[in-house]
């Protein structure tokens, strides 16, 4: 009789833990799918920003533009729980100038392509670490002579064509407060191997770079307050961006032809998100161009200053994130 009893307490148990087994199990194998999500949401976090500023003065050749803007949207076409995503960026820059007859966009960039981004280390989040590589095309849509008669690059029609890959290695270290993030990464022209690029600036144009990115995120915790007929009903806390200062830049490795100051770029941007906006934020900008991205316009060096509105997802992944860290650090307490 006593064996019998042992028996069913012994089932009982068995059965009991049966459930606590398999959410063990099952957690096992969500944890680096959960851990995925969240490296996907942090590449968001600190892509890229497009902006538009406007009456940007200064520029050589007494140029004024009315518009200045680089759309970098980013497509992430692979599934975030997957091992690496894959993330396709068609980046066009435009520029119209204001003080030439109908207000023409000259030879504006054409720049699609892609980068593959995957985790160095799946254990960490306050600390994360990422690898990302990429190739990209860069056209400006024009098929006239390269040079002009004084055998400088033909910025009216002048034909200008680059392939490049890029490497880059990514860190940082983000808490509820803010979000350090570095990026350093080289970037590797065809002109180096002298194929798919325009011959006649094989001597002119930079074709072995290093490019670096270094970002400070501060975030704010938003209590938006709900409300019926004037009488309040509940509140929200949201964890949002509230500003961000950027430093990047790049310098040309490569000997070309050309004065020092026209190795290298740098810039200063500091964004204040638009409260209220998921994505949109003030933006002002300083730096200098020495080596100008905007195709046949690159060896046009020039200090700047500019003003205007920025526009990203980056903005608006915060709060993603941080629900995504809270699943993660759950499912991690029961393994």
């Amino acid at each position: 009789m006593s064996k019998g009893i042992s028996l069913v307490i012994c089932l009982f148990i068995s059965f009991r833990a049966y459930p606590q087994q398999m959410d063990s199990v099952i957690n096992v194998v969500r944890y680096p799918q959960e851990m995925n999500i969240a490296y996907s949401q942090l590449y968001v976090l600190n892509s890229d920003i497009g902006d538009i500023s406007f009456f940007d003065q200064g520029h050589p050749d007494k140029r004024q533009y009315i518009l200045n803007t680089n759309i970098i949207p980013n497509f992430y076409i692979t599934p975030r729980k997957w091992r690496f995503n894959i993330v396709l960026t068609p980046v066009v820059r435009a520029r119209i100038i204001a003080n030439q007859k109908s207000l023409p966009v000259r030879t504006p960039s054409f720049n699609p392509g892609g980068q593959i981004y995957f985790p160095i280390d799946r254990t960490k989040l306050t600390d994360y670490k990422y690898l990302s590589i990429g190739y990209y095309h860069h056209s400006n849509g024009q098929d006239g002579s390269p040079l002009d008669s004084l055998g400088n690059p033909n910025l009216y029609n002048g034909n200008f064509v680059t392939n490049y890959l890029i490497a880059n290695y990514h860190l940082g270290k983000i808490t509820t407060k803010q979000n350090n993030y570095l990026r350093l990464g080289l970037e590797l022209h065809s002109g180096l191997v002298k194929t798919g690029d325009e011959p006649a600036y094989r001597d002119l144009f930079g074709k072995l770079r290093v490019n670096y990115h270094y970002a400070y995120t501060r975030f704010a915790r938003i209590v938006n307050k709900r409300t019926r007929n004037a009488v309040p009903q509940s509140s929200e806390i949201t964890e949002e961006e509230k500003y961000r200062l950027v430093i990047s830049g790049m310098f040309i490795v490569d000997n070309i032809t050309a004065k020092w100051n026209q190795y290298f770029n740098v810039e200063v941007k500091y964004y204040r998100k638009i409260q209220g906006s998921e994505n949109a934020a003030f933006f002002g900008s300083v730096g200098y161009m020495g080596h100008d991205y905007y195709n046949v316009y690159f060896y046009q060096p020039y200090p700047f200053v500019r003003i205007g509105i920025a526009a990203s997802n980056a903005f608006l992944y915060n709060q993603r994130f941080r629900n995504q860290q809270r699943k993660v650090e759950r499912i991690n307490s029961t393994l």
